[in-house]
């Protein structure tokens, strides 16, 4: 219970010496602890010189009176300054610390020499309160009280001044040098606090300078034109890519509008869209036909935003730009060369399609002529060989790609070509999309129609029912691809 009960002594204690914190407000924070000591130093100060008159027994009853009303000021304000009210206090003290000074000394008849220091210190707490207003007015008070003291004295109007030492001038002595040994410890620790956060500031300033070199080494190397303008559309900064691609030297084109730019062949939409899209906040994003200062027309890809200040409001428009125009010239030349050629391509497929069509009527021909077993056979066989190609040939030309074709459209589209003649047999097929290279495509289509044409033949004889199936399946790293169905079996061939 003792130790609760002095734990919340000294929590109380520490609160009470500690000096209010202002978030967000250093100064006010600063004064604060200025006030806050002063008031702590007033009060220990006070208290110690009512024992030191106490115990010296020359101290006149109305000095005692005064310390005490001091004392209870004093505390009065220190309890306002724990509730914010700096100004106040800083006032207040000031004004009673420099009449008790005063009152004091009439009351002794003499200007003592702690005097000078008390009024000094008065003077320097004054200066870091309220910076040099403080330090005038204190200052100017002070010297009018000490002339007003020597006056009086010496026009006798002063009491008969008491030059006995006692304990209570030790005292004061004491009190001076602890209170400009508080004050220098203060200054010390003020000013490295000060060295300290400016090293800091420093450091931080010299790594902001590196990176904003970095930034600007970057951004002056781009092979992009940058360009950054007012709200107005003014040009405030142009790398040197922007110089290089347009011709415009930067001086030229700081202040001008990025209209000296344009070429009249840019769409007007284009132009709507970029300002409807950046009022709006948004990012814009499209392709300009622009001019350069020679004359010359070029092509230039641009992401244009708007950049914020520090309250997020807008404040300038940002455009990074790359020349295209070796890129829309390549396109546009294989946009020609792809519409010349498209009416030989067509004729190209339409005569392969003609001979593939013709290949496979000669061979149902010789298969009407009477031939052997054997020799329907291998007709059947090549029959099914052109389907295959056919099928892909045409499939590569549908697609627009001679490199690669889809192996489930083309597996599937086989099937059906083979099955098509045979009304009794079904076709089931699961198929996943798989892409593969047309060399590798040919042969897997020859294989699924000898699998198919085997099942026809052998599994399903003399118009016998059923059904096929035909899937592909992606694996991780193979895909699958199964034929099978549900006619006779090799046990049973056997057999028979």
């Amino acid at each position: 219970m003792k130790a609760q009960k002095w734990s919340n002594m000294r929590a109380f204690a520490k609160k009470w010496i500690s000096p209010p914190v202002f978030e967000g407000d250093e100064f006010r924070t600063a004064q604060a602890k200025v006030l806050n000591s002063t008031t702590i130093t007033t009060i220990l100060f006070i208290v110690l010189a009512l024992i030191g008159n106490s115990w010296g027994g020359r101290t006149p009853a109305n000095i005692t009176i005064m310390d005490s009303i001091g004392l209870a000021a004093v505390a009065l304000l220190h309890v306002l300054l724990r509730r914010g009210n700096i100004a106040v206090v800083g006032i207040a003290l000031s004004v009673l610390g420099f009449i008790g000074i005063t009152a004091v000394n009439i009351s002794l008849g003499t200007i003592r020499s702690p005097t000078i220091g008390f009024y000094l210190f008065s003077i320097i707490t004054a200066g870091l309160i309220f910076g040099s207003r403080g330090i005038l007015l204190c200052t100017l008070a002070s010297s009018l009280a000490i002339a007003g003291l020597i006056v009086a004295e010496n026009a006798g109007i002063l009491p008969a001044p008491d030059y006995a030492v006692t304990i209570t001038q030790w005292f004061s002595y004491t009190v001076q040098f602890g209170l400009t040994a508080g004050l220098i410890s203060y200054t010390i620790q003020t000013t490295n606090k000060a060295l300290a956060r400016a090293e800091t500031e420093i450091k931080e300033r010299r790594h902001a300078e590196a990176e904003l070199r970095k930034l600007t080494r970057a951004v002056e190397q781009s092979p992009a034109s940058i360009v950054i303008t007012d709200l107005a559309g003014r040009i405030e900064y142009a790398n040197s890519a922007f110089s290089r691609i347009t011709g415009y030297s930067l001086d030229e084109a700081i202040g001008k509008n990025p209209r000296i730019l344009k070429s009249g062949q840019t769409p007007p939409e284009i132009h709507r869209q970029l300002w409807d899209a950046l009022m709006a906040g948004k990012e814009w994003r499209g392709e300009f036909i622009n001019k350069k200062k020679d004359g010359s027309v070029y092509y230039e890809s641009a992401i244009i935003s708007a950049l914020t200040n520090m309250d997020g409001a807008k404040a300038q428009y940002l455009a990074v730009k790359e020349d295209i125009t070796e890129r829309r010239r390549s396109e546009q030349a294989l946009e020609k060369a792809f519409l010349e050629n498209s009416t030989l391509l067509q004729e190209l497929q339409h005569r392969a399609k003609n001979s593939f069509n013709m290949i496979s009527a000669m061979i149902q021909l010789a298969h009407q002529e009477g031939c052997t077993s054997e020799t329907i056979e291998a007709l059947d066989q090549l029959n099914s060989r052109v389907l295959s190609v056919a099928e892909l040939y045409s499939l590569l030309y549908s697609s627009g790609s001679f490199a690669e074709v889809r192996l489930d459209e083309y597996c599937g589209k086989l099937a059906r070509a083979l099955l098509g003649l045979r009304a009794d047999i079904s076709l089931v097929t699961e198929m996943e999309e798989v892409v593969v290279s047309a060399n590798r495509a040919a042969p897997i289509g020859l294989i699924v129609t000898e699998l198919i044409t085997n099942s026809l033949k052998y599994a399903f004889p003399g118009r016998r029912k059923g059904t096929v199936w035909l899937s592909l399946r992606k694996g991780p790293e193979l895909a699958i691809l199964e034929v099978r169905d549900d006619g006779m079996g090799l046990a049973t061939m056997a057999g028979s």
